[in-house]
């Protein structure tokens, strides 16, 4: 009975540590060593999430997305990010205090409630987008976003002191946004904004709109860069709809010439040139900023390693969909 016993509870460990990959760790102020509690501990772009304890302890099981980066943000840190975690080990990270350039322009005191509408229309819709989707996505905590305009370089800069709470009525979704940078250059007409996400509610579970939601997400799907790195993981491009070829060229190029595979089973997407992505007879087109960059069978890509231009890069904010997010079977 004894020996029945201890068998049994072996194996339960033994299940436990094959079918869990739980990361744990602290979380600390860089410059005093203080723990910082409430800190966000989760996988960027999906459901998976905890926060750290008084003590800033962690706790996180990663099965589903163990081949992610782990991402941890707080109100006033820098956001960092762990790219390779193993169960078992105790990792210890430090956050870096960061400094709000507010005083870097001062918007003038005669019209600052026009200009700060204009300056909310503005991001609204280079952050959220202009699709069909974004029409539909709202951003309920507006009250954090602080703007700066640069008169000299012409660029508007946004900061939020908290993370952006955003509301998806399109796709069904409630999530978190972790801003990081937002620029907008108005002289050349650009803008660069970087930040990680974690979504934490789905509005489907109204069985009254699942339906709905669930065609406007395979709509937003089809087509899309996690649709495309999906695909191009299993080597199904064709049969999925894309081509890649090489930039203002008919190559048509195969998943050997694009795909590098290390010795731990690890896939990078790389090539010496840049590249048009067709999805029927939409084109994208895309530049490599780092000579492998690193994707997963989930749609995950190093979105540091790319630059897109095109169809693909018109999707924003209201166009990201978790990486939970599966194809109806029907």
């Amino acid at each position: 009975m004894k020996l029945h016993l201890t068998l049994t509870l072996l194996l339960l460990l033994l299940s436990i540590h094959l079918f869990s990959q739980v990361i744990q760790g602290i979380v600390l102020d860089e410059e005093t060593g203080a723990p910082i509690d409430y800190a966000a501990v989760y996988v960027d772009g999906s459901f998976i999430g905890t926060t750290t304890d008084e003590e800033g302890g962690f706790s996180l099981d990663m099965k589903a997305f163990s081949d992610h980066p782990l991402r941890i943000s707080a109100i006033g840190y820098h956001s960092y990010s762990l790219d390779c975690t193993s169960p078992g080990n105790f990792y210890k990270i430090l956050l870096e205090r960061r400094i709000f350039e507010i005083n870097e322009a001062f918007i003038t005191t005669k019209s600052l409630e026009l200009e700060r509408k204009a300056y909310l229309k503005l991001f609204r819709q280079e952050f959220l987008g202009l699709s069909n989707n974004a029409r539909e996505c709202q951003i309920l905590n507006e009250e954090v976003i602080t703007f700066n305009y640069d008169e000299g370089w012409d660029t508007l800069k946004a900061y939020a002191r908290a993370p952006l709470e955003i509301r998806n009525d399109a796709l069904g979704y409630e999530l978190l946004y972790y801003l990081d940078h937002f620029s907008y250059d108005r002289i050349h007409k650009t803008i660069s904004f970087s930040g990680s996400i974690l979504f934490t509610d789905d509005l489907s579970a109204d069985n009254r709109s699942v339906q709905d939601f669930e065609r406007r997400r395979k709509n937003t799907f089809t087509g899309s860069r996690q649709h495309f790195f999906r695909a191009l993981w299993k080597n199904d491009l064709r049969k999925s709809g894309f081509a890649i070829e090489r930039f203002q060229f008919n190559d048509r190029l195969k998943y050997k010439d694009v795909v590098l595979e290390d010795d731990q089973g690890n896939r990078y997407f790389t090539y010496s040139e840049e590249l048009d992505i067709w999805y029927h007879r939409y084109r994208s087109g895309v530049r490599f900023l780092k000579t492998l960059v690193y994707f997963s069978p989930g749609g995950y890509f190093d979105p540091d390693g790319l630059q897109w231009q095109g169809a693909m890069s018109v999707a924003r904010i209201a166009d990201l969909l978790p990486y939970e997010y599966q194809l109806p079977l029907n």
